[in-house]
């Protein structure tokens, strides 16, 4: 001990370079992760966020404390001279990869979301030079070699310097313990109260070193218990919404009027601030109006399924209008067609979208027209891009023209009609002699849009009231689902179940039932079957999932999911709303009455109320998969119904574009692993002018790339490479076009893809448009499966303190 304790003292300058570069060190990733969590800083004081920041560091600071200590141990055990010069050189350079790790995992969490891990490495086809080579000049721009050069000189230098500045033995004594508070002050405080993704705030070194240690993923767990449960997770009972007093067979016909992609948002009388709705604010007066209604899924065809068969959806990124060949669900146009109703769909759109026309047949209507079966004087408004299929529309005046000309064939006989609107639909037509309601043309379109939808939807009520029909008659007018406007980084509708994804407007209008209501109680767009079943004087079918609104006991919340944008599920409930990725295991947790824009996350105020929110998902999921099984047991197993994708797959990436001097590029990977690069080599120059749209078209080519393991596959990435512009007033301009993915035998839109890079893409003609270098992303469909063993890790089976018990 007496001779470890003289080599000591004899270590002691080494000692205060390890100690200087430790200080350094710890600077340096409080600088690295400044940078990554620039966004997420709480605006407060410079105490403030200094205290957060050591906080946000404490991984960091945890592995250059272990360094540190690890150096000055070994020191003094080793002979003196030489081997004690080489450990210091050997304990320098480690300190240089800490520092140029630090340095470089800035843009790994900017590209993947974390730190690199065994799976990035494992999946990169690293053998490959040239692969390698350049993904490290996609991000090594000079810079930022410049920049890391720069840092390591100053850590060199300041490491030898900073000793001889502290000017006498005692101070030089207070370093350790100025040092060690700094290393161990932020321990004191959990990461996780801070609100970050924790890839976000994981140290490179140590997140590589434990994936390694520990290769395996989210543990297999049977959240919800071996069995499905026959009923649905208690969320609480709602109060009980009046049902009108009516003489039997008062109401004869049912009207349903789905305006595509409409949130409560954009429509008078349920908070909308622009004059677009006129009608519909009149008609409230003579109806019962639902102000937390929600469409349980994003999608049109997914409301369909809700609409007509009084459930929601599976779990899946198919719709059940297309996963079938042959799909026989309990529906009301089914039911209503038995007893002698006349049943009509018409769709100002395509039927062929998504194999909309065969299941609506199968549901029981007895006519089924599209745009393509009227002439229509107002316009019919068609597209041209590669992945705008069946997107063509007819005015909705025109619809609504087929619609009273088919109800007057015979009026006295009972019908039952849904008509789907379209102009509303991405890329949103705005009609006849539009106005000015907003400078973004895209918003000021789709507004137009709506009024269109609007002014068809008084024309049709005022044909009933003209033709004696309208006392006999419910109209329901609600939004199939909501759309997007960058409310939450995303635009469409499918990307999210933000309120602006899923809250619609939903109007009950019938002048002998309704006076004006309105319902504050939540309720789901698969309530309705049962409703209109309720008020017509039917029998609710048993194989119905819902309830009618006006059935006593009914629950306090709806579920809600989007598979398309990662796995989305969550739930409203009362006032708290709750949103869990399945793809990321992040939730989120708001509170609407105080937070209607859904932007203060209180997961992390409030662990045991998320915990609680995970585990009735879990149940829910466990539930509703059991209740679609025996729902649907003995007919065909759709594609979504397959086992997890396990083993060897393929990526698909259509793609096309414009080049001006080079043809575009981009590089392709999947979870961080790079899979390879799509050279748009067919692409059409635009060096001498525009580019015809035919010609984008034409250029349009399928690039395959080998995935080693799709199971629980998350997340696409493209990173355009080689952008080129001609200059102000050109027209040579290099862009990659996405046209399209498929993954594991599963397609995605363009409209699904979002940008990592800002202001680098967007959806543009129905591609989505690479015009910047930078990287766009496709969040997969997750299997429930994958869901299930995500959530294990964050909702433990014995969970308590299920929100509404």
């Amino acid at each position: 001990m007496d001779q470890y304790l003289a080599a000591w003292r004899a270590c002691r300058a080494q000692r205060e370079r390890m100690l200087a570069a430790a200080v350094l060190l710890v600077l340096a990733a409080v600088a690295c992760r400044w940078a990554i969590l620039g966004e997420n800083v709480p605006p407060a004081g410079p105490v403030t966020r200094l205290a957060w920041l050591l906080t946000a560091v404490q991984a960091d600071v945890l592995v250059v404390g272990a360094l540190l200590l690890v150096g000055v141990l070994v020191a003094p055990a080793l002979p003196a001279g030489w081997a004690r010069q080489v450990w210091g050189a050997v304990w320098m350079a480690l300190a240089l990869v800490l520092l140029m790790t630090g340095f470089a995992n800035i843009f790994a969490v900017e590209i993947l979301g974390g730190p690199v891990t065994r799976d990035w490495i494992r999946y990169s086809d690293i053998g490959n030079t040239d692969v390698i080579l350049d993904s490290v000049l996609f991000l090594a721009t000079p810079s930022r070699l410049g920049l890391l050069a720069a840092g390591v000189a100053v850590f060199v230098l300041g490491a030898r310097a900073l000793p001889a500045l502290v000017p006498s033995p005692e101070a030089r004594r207070m370093v350790p313990v100025v040092g060690l508070a700094l290393v161990t002050l932020p321990v004191f405080v959990p990461a996780d109260r801070l609100g970050v993704p924790e890839g976000r705030l994981a140290n490179p070194v140590l997140a590589l070193a434990l994936s390694y240690l520990d290769p395996g993923g989210f543990p297999l767990g049977e959240v919800a218990g071996d069995t499905a449960p026959r009923d649905p997770p208690d969320m609480g009972r709602a109060d009980l919404i009046p049902r009108p007093e009516l003489p039997d067979g008062a109401i004869r016909n049912v009207v349903v009027i789905a305006i595509d992609a409409v949130s409560t948002r954009y429509i008078e009388g349920f908070g909308g601030e622009y004059p677009i709705t006129p009608n519909i604010r009149r008609y409230q007066a003579q109806g019962m109006t639902f102000d937390n209604a929600y469409a349980h899924v994003p999608a049109s065809n997914y409301f369909l399924v809700t609409l007509l068969a009084g459930m929601v959806p599976e779990l899946t990124p198919d719709s059940m209008t297309y996963a079938y060949e042959a799909l026989e669900l309990p529906t009301l146009s089914g039911a209503l067609a038995a007893r002698g109703y006349r049943t009509g769909f018409f769709n100002s759109s395509d039927n062929r979208f998504q194999n909309t026309e065969t299941f609506v047949r199968q549901a029981g209507f007895g006519l089924v027209r599209d745009y393509r079966d009227w002439d229509c004087d107002q316009g019919v408004y068609e597209t041209e891009g590669f992945a705008d299929s069946f997107l063509n529309t007819s005015n909705d005046h025109c619809t609504v023209d087929a619609i009273t000309g088919w109800i007057a064939e015979a009026p006295d006989d009972p019908f039952f009609v849904v008509m789907r609107t379209g102009m509303s639909h991405y890329p949103y037509y705005p009609g006849e002699n539009p106005q000015r309601f907003v400078e973004d043309d895209t918003l000021n379109n789709y507004l137009n849009a709506i009024r269109v939808s609007d002014a068809a939807f008084g024309q049709l009520m005022g044909w009933l009231e003209a033709e004696g029909l309208a006392d006999e008659t419910l109209v329901i007018v609600l939004g199939d689902h909501g759309e997007a406007f960058g409310e939450h980084g995303t635009h469409g509708h499918a990307s999210g179940i933000y309120e602006e994804n899923v809250h619609v407007p939903l109007l009950f209008v019938n002048p002998v039932a309704f006076s004006g209501e309105r319902v504050a109680q939540i309720v789901g767009l698969s309530e309705l079957a049962p409703t209109m079943a309720d008020l017509l004087g039917l029998p609710p079918s048993p194989r119905w999932q819902a309830r009618s609104v006006f059935a006593p006991g009914r629950s306090d919340g709806v579920m809600l999911f989007s598979p398309w944008n990662g796995f989305l599920i969550g739930f409203r409930q009362g006032d708290r709303k709750f949103i869990y990725n399945g793809n990321t295991d992040e939730s989120w947790l708001f509170d609407l009455a105080a937070d209607p824009g859904e932007t203060v996350n209180l997961v992390a105020d409030d662990p045991e109320a998320d915990a609680a929110a995970r585990q009735l998902v879990a149940d829910w999921v466990a539930y509703h998969t059991g209740w679609v099984a025996r729902v649907i047991g003995g007919q065909v197993t759709p594609t979504s119904a397959a086992p997890v994708p396990e083993g060897p797959g393929e990526l698909v990436l259509w793609a096309t574009g414009t080049y001006y001097e080079t043809p575009p590029e981009a590089d392709i990977y999947l979870d961080g692993a790079y899979l390879g690069r799509a050279t748009v080599s067919q692409a059409p120059s635009n060096a001498g002018g525009a580019v015809p749209a035919e010609q984008v078209v034409a250029a349009v080519a399928g690039f395959r790339f080998d995935i080693p393991e799709i199971r629980c596959a998350t997340r696409v990435e493209i990173r355009f490479l080689n952008d080129a512009w001609a200059g102000e007033g050109q027209t040579g301009d290099t862009d990659f076009y996405i046209a399209g993915l498929e993954v594991a035998g599963q397609g995605y839109a363009p409209a699904q893809v979002r940008p990592l890079t800002e202001r680098a893409g967007g959806l543009r003609d129905g591609y989505f448009v690479l015009w910047r270098n930078g990287a766009a992303a496709l969040d997969l469909y997750v299997p429930p499966e994958c869901v299930t063993e995500r959530l294990a890790a964050g909702a433990p089976a014995d969970a308590e303190g299920v929100p509404g018990e």
